[in-house]
Order: structure tokens, then sequence, then C-alpha cells
């Protein structure tokens, strides 16, 4: 299984959804002086959200004074990273998009044929072989998205431009979701101002040689995770973050409610969207955002008919107190089994049908690192807020983590 860092890239070459805002030490903020207290987490995830708001898709200017170092800096800067299978997994620069198969021992470049590397807004890989890449190949006012297609691991790439009923602005990221190796949905997120947040959705019957947009459009953007051709799910991002489901193959979509017991009102469901298996049994993680912070709690919950009713799987939420990203809470390992992240005691533990795990104490994982893994043992950390960001590699199933000397590019 797949699991996601959708991570946009801002200004074409900086950063990432989050970029760097200071260092932060990775030792456990736990070991020596407590848990983290729940302001310093609300400043960490607001400074993290008004990051993510800067971000746009335009052709970058650049400061008339900026020393060719800076932008060595920001070319070298990893702005998404994910783990695919066992200890393969890819990570995107600046620079391009770069494979490994040891956890980051060793990289190799896979870019698709680009004018300019930075022209792209996000990958995706189904397997080891099947993967997926967009580029915004115009500048505002002359956009111009292409999707680039591979199946042998990115040694090669099939080109193919789409064709938007509408054009809207810049694309900013995109995320992929597989049927197989030939059924493909991609959902194009445009750039726009911090209040909007749409995006339009595309499909693919022959791995990607050809595309079609599918309307009318979808009511926002966010990660798709599709069951089947008809059957998929959407959890889309701020601003009036959602849950979203669909029974005709993107057509229209319905806001899913999930049950709360909040001691205030709910804001957002943010949430990476659910996996369901054939039984029509799975898990979705979500982050309930309260109007008051300190109500905000971390539930995962569970189906046994296909979405049709969620309950959470544990009686007592986890307390977050204010906006976090649930990349840096949750990461699905399986289908069936989602690791948790406490970023107030800095404890993780999965949490399957049957219940949660008792808690380990984590080693040296950044506060705020995005999660990915391939599977319960490997995955993948991008710390955002290192300069240049710190991507770290764990074989343990999350509690112990080690920074990947050997960078990409």
């Amino acid at each position: 299984m797949v699991a996601r860092i959708d991570v946009e890239v801002c200004d074409k070459r900086t950063g990432g959804r989050f970029p760097g805002g200071g260092e932060l030490n990775p030792t456990a903020p736990g070991d020596q002086n407590g848990p983290v207290p729940l302001r310093a987490l609300a400043l960490i995830t607001l400074a993290a959200f008004l990051a993510l708001t800067g971000c746009g898709g335009g052709t970058e200017q650049g400061a008339p004074n900026e020393s060719r170092a800076a932008t060595s800096t920001r070319l070298h800067r990893i702005g998404e990273a994910e783990m695919v299978a066992g200890k393969s997994g890819w990570a995107r620069l600046g620079l391009g998009l770069y494979w490994t198969d040891d956890g980051g021992g060793q990289w190799r470049q896979i870019t698709p044929p680009l004018h300019d590397p930075v022209d792209l807004r996000g990958a995706y890989f189904r397997d080891r072989r099947h993967g997926w890449a967009l580029a915004e190949e115009g500048s505002e006012g002359a956009e111009r998205q292409a999707i680039f297609s591979t199946a042998n691991g990115g040694r090669s790439w099939l080109r193919t431009p789409l064709r938007i009923q509408r054009p809207l602005l810049q694309a900013a990221s995109v995320s992929f979701s597989a049927l197989d190796d030939r059924r493909v949905f991609a959902l194009i997120k445009r750039s726009g101002d911090t209040a909007s947040n749409f995006g339009a959705l595309f499909f693919s019957g022959d791995g990607g040689r050809t595309w079609r947009q599918i309307s009318p459009y979808p009511p926002q953007a966010g990660e798709i995770v599709f069951e089947s051709r008809r059957h998929g799910w959407l959890a889309s991002g701020f601003p009036a973050a959602k849950i979203w489901r669909t029974h005709d193959g993107g057509r229209h979509w319905t806001e899913v409610a999930l049950p709360t017991h909040l001691g205030s009102e709910l804001d957002d469901v943010v949430a990476l969207a659910p996996r369901i298996d054939a039984a029509g049994h799975g898990l979705l993680p979500a982050v309930l955002v309260a109007h008051r912070p300190r109500d905000t709690v971390a539930v995962v919950y569970s189906t046994q008919d296909r979405g049709r009713h969620w309950a959470p799987v544990a009686r007592t939420p986890l307390r977050v107190g204010g906006y976090i990203d649930p990349a840096t809470v949750f990461s699905f390992q399986g289908p069936d089994r989602v690791l948790v992240v406490n970023p107030r005691t800095h404890r993780t533990f999965t949490v399957s049908r049957r219940g949660a795990e008792l808690p380990r104490r984590i080693r040296h994982l950044p506060l705020g690192a995005r999660l990915s893994f391939s599977g319960p043992r490997f995955g993948f950390a991008l710390s955002p807020f290192g300069r240049p960001p710190v991507l770290m590699f764990s074989a343990s199933g999350g509690v112990g983590w080690t920074p990947i000397s050997r960078k990409p590019g």
C-alpha cells in the first residue's frame, strides 16, 4: 500500500506546504522538558498554516539580489517524499524526482523529461514500476498542465497534455488514486487565494495515455482515494475542510458527517482519506478542529459497512490543542492499520479495527514531521522546519528514526 505525503511546492522552488521557519531540535521534546505545551503546538501549527497559505503556483521571479547559494539551497530543498513498497520510495526536490530502494542510502534520478524540474507539482507511485507525475509547463495566463506516466520505475515517461474545459489558474498540487495499472484518477488543485480550495478531476482508463475531465467540478480539492470506478472519497483541505464521498465516479459528491462529542462547535474536519477493503471494513483518521482550540481532537474512526456508518475506535480521543496537520499525527501502515503520533507526549501507537496498542516512546522524530509508510515497518518522515528540511527513515514502525545522510540530488 502507498501512503502519501502531499506537500505543495511554494513559489515553484521553495520547500513545501510547510516551508522552513527555524530549526527544531530532533530530540524528543518530552525527554528533557516534559510534554509539549498545547500553546506551543498551536503556534507551530499556525505558523505552518500561514506558510501554506503563502504557497502559489505562479512563476517564480526571485528577489533581484538573491544569491546563487540561496538559489542552490532552494533547489535542493525536499518538498515531498513517499514510501512505496518495502524500503523503496521517492523524493521530489527543485532539482527533480529521485528514487531509492534502500531507505535513502542510495538515490537515482527519475525526473520526467521537463524543460525545468521545478515545474513538477506532484507525483505518485502505485508500486515500484507504475507511477504518475503532474507538471505545470505554462505561466500565469497561459496554463499548460501535463501528466507524465511510467511503467518501468521512472526510466522512461510518457507525456500527455491535459485538455481542461475551463482553464482555472495554474496547478498547485495533485492527488492520484490508482485502482490498478490502467485505471487512475487525478485531482488537480488550482492555485488561488487563501479563501479558495478548488480543482479539477480527471480519469484515465489506459494507464495515463489519455485523460478525460469529469464534470461537474468536485466541491473542493484535497486527497482522493477510490475503491472502485464508481466509489471514492475526498478529504479536502482548508478552508472549510470536510470529508466527501461519491458513488458515480466523481460526478457528484456528498458530505460525510462524523459522530463528534466536542465541547465546542466544530470548525473543520481535517483528515486522511479513508481506506476500505473488499469486505467493506475500513479506517478514517481525522483531526476534528473545534472552535475552541483546546477542544480539538484526533480520532481514528472505523466502519464495517463501506463507510455508511463510522464509529471511533477508542473511547477517549487524543487532544491535540488547535489545528494540526493530520499527516503529522497519522499514517496508514496498511489498509487496516494506522500509526498515531501523540504530539503532546511524543509517543506513538497503532490503531486497528480491534483497538489501540500500548504507546511507545518515539526516538529522534522532529515535531511536525509528515509521515509516510509502505507497511508496518518502513517509513519516511519529512521535517519541514529544518533548513533545509530533514528527511528521516524508520525501520521500526515509527519508533526509532535516523536522518538520511545521503541526500537525493
